[in-house]
């Protein structure tokens, strides 16, 4: 938003024992040698021993990188939803009224991949972990968020200040705000999930609670 008409509310993953002999037969050796082509097999299937000190360095600086990336939409977001909860609250003022579509306008690129921030969360490298995989799943849902849910939401709300009555926004804010509820709620238990597996509390991508709009 323009710094000449600002709202008057906030922006807002060797034993030691003895060596024994080997049979001379061949049916042994042969047998031996398979045996061991098996072990080292299920020894290089098995998933290295994760290192917990890293691993939780790692997960940090991901949820660090997501939650820097999603700040601006997160800010135009409670801006958007916080606008239209005073138009329909009746407290809204002229100001706000005639600069209202610019803003929403600028909060709706903010959630789009047309923002650098956004589009860098295409960028953030998830580690290969087992705490790794949730920190992946948080980041796809906290990116379905941003760029569909609350985008999407922000279009409505940008077309109901405009006309209070139109009923197919009506309809796609709520549902749209509902999407934002569920995939913020996946997104956290990821978060969690990757909280319990490294046996620490990792911080949050700092995904807001929208209250439910009225209509």
């Amino acid at each position: 938003m323009s710094d000449e008409s600002a709202p008057r509310f906030p922006a807002a993953p060797s034993s030691d024992g003895a060596a024994r002999p080997w049979y001379r037969r061949r049916g042994s050796l042969v047998a031996a040698a398979v045996v061991a082509i098996l072990a080292v097999t299920v020894v290089t299937d098995l998933p290295a021993p994760d290192n917990r000190a890293s691993d939780i360095a790692a997960a940090k600086t991901v949820i660090g990188q997501i939650s820097t990336d999603l700040a601006p939409c997160t800010n135009a977001t409670g801006e958007a939803f916080q606008l239209y909860g005073f138009q329909t609250a009746g407290t809204i003022t002229s100001s706000e009224r005639a600069n209202a579509s610019g803003w929403l306008s600028q909060d709706i690129v903010a959630c789009s991949f047309a923002n650098a921030q956004v589009f860098d969360l295409s960028n953030v490298n998830i580690p290969g972990t087992a705490s790794g995989k949730q920190l992946g799943d948080a980041l796809s849902w906290a990116t379905q968020w941003a760029t569909s849910d609350a985008l999407d939401a922000m279009n409505a709300i940008q077309t109901l200040m405009a006309n209070p009555t139109d009923a197919t926004a009506r309809t796609t804010l709520l549902t749209q705000w509902h999407l934002m509820v569920v995939h913020r709620g996946y997104a956290d238990r990821s978060i969690e999930t990757a909280s319990t597996l490294l046996t620490i509390s990792l911080p949050s991508l700092g995904l807001p609670s929208i209250p439910e709009p009225a209509t």
